[in-house]
């Protein structure tokens, strides 16, 4: 419903509403107050709420043609700006491209010298672990050789300990099937 039709309507509930009470207050019959109500609230009420109605319709439609021409505005804006930006991108192309070509002798210097750094530092740590595994080398014998006789007693402690326990625990057996 357009505000002009709500204007209308409330209006006229509203002045005839009034207008009943007064008519009651100052003494009259109820059902003189609702002929009085009728006749000349409502049609004020009615009035003067198409007025308030015509008054907002009116507003909400200036508000919303000043909307779209905002958005209008701002769609033109954002198309120049986005046209300005191609533009810019296309003026520093050939300086951008200029740029590219100078570098490439100076990158593929950079990208030689390190690999053979690379290469310089995976050798190095080659040799480096060659020389650690060969330094290593007897002392993992010399401490294999001592680890020989010194596992071979714990074994023999182990099963000595092994036999004492389980001849123990047949003893019990034996006593406490008794």
């Amino acid at each position: 419903m357009s505000k002009i039709v709500k204007g209308l309507v409330v209006g006229a509930l509203a002045g005839g509403a009034i207008s009943w009470y007064r008519a009651y207050r100052q003494g009259e019959p109820a059902a003189d107050a609702a002929k009085t109500a009728a006749k000349t609230g409502a049609v004020v009420g009615a009035a003067g709420g198409l007025a308030v109605g015509i008054v907002l319709e009116r507003r909400e439609r200036r508000r919303l043609s000043r909307k779209v021409m905002a958005q209008a505005r701002l769609r033109d804006v954002a198309g120049q700006a986005a046209a300005a930006a191609v533009a810019a991108g296309e003026l520093a192309r050939p300086a951008v491209e200029r740029a590219i070509e100078r570098a490439k002798p100076y990158a593929k210097t950079a990208a030689q010298a390190a690999l053979q750094s690379g290469q310089q530092a995976a050798t190095k740590t080659a040799e480096y672990a060659r020389d650690a595994a060969t330094r290593a080398k007897p002392v993992m014998q010399s401490a294999l050789e001592q680890a020989g006789p010194i596992a071979r007693q714990a074994g023999e402690k182990a099963a000595q300990l092994g036999q004492q326990v389980g001849h123990q625990a047949a003893e019990r057996v034996r006593t406490l099937a008794a």
